[in-house]
């Protein structure tokens, strides 16, 4: 799925860095790299989902589950801090 999910990730990407500013196309990737198994890359869109926004809860919640998944399923310090 991984090797699959590569030409899409890579759209989603250009989009996501043409627009900035606009925290649903960083949402989008961080979802699709997520379900790629792509959880440091997805965390990094996360977080700029939630910079975008103006840090919609939501977002912010995605973006802790996704430094979780990039830690192997630990919480660390950073995910704790996002999730008070």
């Amino acid at each position: 799925i991984q090797a699959e999910a590569a030409p899409e990730i890579a759209r989603l990407r250009a989009e996501a860095e043409a627009a900035p500013e606009d925290p649903m196309a960083w949402a989008r990737l961080g979802q699709r790299t997520m379900e790629a198994a792509h959880y440091t890359e997805s965390a990094d869109a996360w977080r700029r989902a939630v910079l975008a926004s103006g840090g919609e809860p939501h977002l912010i919640l995605q973006y802790n589950k996704a430094l979780i998944f990039a830690a192997s399923g630990e919480v660390t310090d950073a995910a704790k801090e996002g999730l008070e």
